[in-house]
């Protein structure tokens, strides 16, 4: 019904705009690798890392520092895991959805380029 309503023109659109805010965003921030390509990868989840940091441990420090919810480890494929490198601690999985704006991208973009930061001292 709410797709129905609101039309999936509309939620494949915004979802497609958000994304492309957050890997804009995350392309600025040295210290973070945000894996698949953005021309090709059309949905609404994307997988990083920090460098320095295990996916687990930066999950942890965006809910507990941040208020920010992810999901980390292999979610569930380890064998796409394994073809890009992360199989020994998976990654940090972020997804949209309707209800994500532009402000919680942006909350997001600040707290990883806060925790990038952090690292390289």
């Amino acid at each position: 019904e709410f797709i129905e309503q609101t039309g999936l023109a509309a939620i494949m659109e915004k979802e497609a705009r958000l994304m492309e805010m957050l890997y804009c965003g995350l392309e600025q921030i040295e210290g973070v690798r945000s894996y698949g390509n953005h021309d090709v990868c059309r949905g609404p989840v994307m997988s990083l890392n920090f460098q320095g940091l295990k996916a687990s441990d930066a999950a942890y420090i965006l809910e507990s520092g941040y208020g920010i919810t992810v999901r980390a480890g292999l979610h569930c494929s380890p064998l796409i895991h394994q073809a890009m490198g992360t199989e020994n601690g998976g990654t940090v999985r972020v997804s949209i959805s309707w209800f994500t704006g532009e402000k919680e991208i942006q909350a997001f973009l600040t707290a990883a380029g806060q925790i990038a930061a952090s690292l390289k001292r």
